[in-house]
């Protein structure tokens, strides 16, 4: 199993879920626009970690993100490709 999946919203073609399925935390955002739109949140039953773990695992999620998704995270103009 990936530690990290990613999957378009069933309800919103334009919106992202990206899920930590090791630890239940997930993001939403709009295709493209992940800096203005992410929405996080832990899988219900699961217990919220401490600030300082929390903030290593978002750190992780993001950096998978970036570098395995970044045509979803944001949208590149012709003069930045």
């Amino acid at each position: 199993m990936e530690k990290f999946t990613i999957k378009k919203s069933p309800k919103n073609e334009s919106v992202w879920g990206c899920f930590n399925e090791e630890n239940g935390l997930a993001w939403q955002f709009e295709h493209g626009k992940f800096n203005d739109t992410h929405k996080f949140a832990v899988k219900h039953g699961v217990e919220r970690p401490d600030d300082m773990t929390l903030d290593d695992m978002c750190c992780e999620m993001e950096d998978w993100l970036w570098d395995n998704h970044h045509d979803k995270v944001t949208q590149c103009t012709s003069s930045e490709a």
